[in-house]
C-alpha cells in the first residue's frame, strides 16, 4: 500500500494553525447587545458626578474588529470600581448597567505583554465611550476572533502617561511612582 504524499500531512497542520486558539477568540451564539442599554445608561447619568475620574486605556491599537469590544472591557472595569464605592441609591443602577455588559467577561480579555497604559478621564467620557462602543457592535457578527488579547501602540518617547504602572483593573503596581488623581 502506498503511503500518502508528504504534502498531505501538511494540510491538517495548516488547518490546526489557522484556527484561532480558544483563548484568542471571543464568540457568542447570538448578538449579546441589549436594545435597552441606552435607557439604563440614561437612568444612571443623572446620579453621577460627571467630573468623577476613571481610568481608561490611552494606547490601544485601533482595530476595526476588536476596538469596540476592548472599549467595553475597560468600561466594565471602570464601572466595577465605581460600584465598589457607590452608595445604596447608585449601586443598583450600576449593577443593572453591568448586567447588560456581562457578556464581555466571557471573552477573558488579557494583556499578556502588559502594554496597556491607563489615563484619567471623566466619567462623562466613559459613558459616551460605552454608548459609542455598543453602537459599534450592534448589527455585527457575534464572533470576535483574535480579540481576547489586547494590542497596543508602542509607547512614545518623551510622553508622560499618568496611568503608567497600573494593571488592567487600574490598581497601582507596587513600587510605582505614578498615581492616578
Amino acid at each position: 500500500m502506498d503511503s500518502p504524499p508528504a504534502s498531505s500531512a501538511l494540510v491538517p497542520l495548516l488547518l490546526v494553525l489557522a484556527v484561532p486558539t480558544p483563548s484568542s477568540c471571543c464568540s457568542f451564539a447570538f448578538n449579546p447587545i441589549s436594545s435597552t442599554f441606552s435607557a439604563h445608561l440614561n437612568n444612571l447619568t443623572p446620579w453621577l458626578l460627571l467630573d468623577y475620574p476613571v481610568a481608561m486605556p490611552s494606547n490601544l491599537e485601533q482595530d476595526s474588529a476588536c476596538s469596540d469590544l476592548w472599549g467595553l472591557h475597560f468600561g466594565v472595569l471602570a464601572l466595577q470600581r465605581m460600584l465598589g464605592v457607590a452608595g445604596k441609591d447608585l449601586a443598583p443602577l450600576l449593577r443593572t448597567l453591568l448586567a447588560q455588559l456581562h457578556f464581555v467577561a466571557e471573552c477573558h480579555i488579557q494583556d499578556p505583554q502588559g502594554c496597556v497604559r491607563l489615563e484619567t478621564v471623566n466619567v462623562s467620557q466613559l459613558l459616551e465611550t460605552l454608548a459609542q462602543h455598543l453602537r459599534g457592535l450592534q448589527g455585527r457578527s457575534p464572533h470576535f476572533p483574535g480579540c481576547a488579547r489586547l494590542r497596543c501602540h508602542p509607547a512614545l518617547t518623551g510622553t508622560h502617561d499618568i496611568g503608567a504602572g497600573r494593571d488592567l483593573s487600574g490598581r497601582a503596581v507596587p513600587g510605582d511612582r505614578h498615581r492616578l488623581a
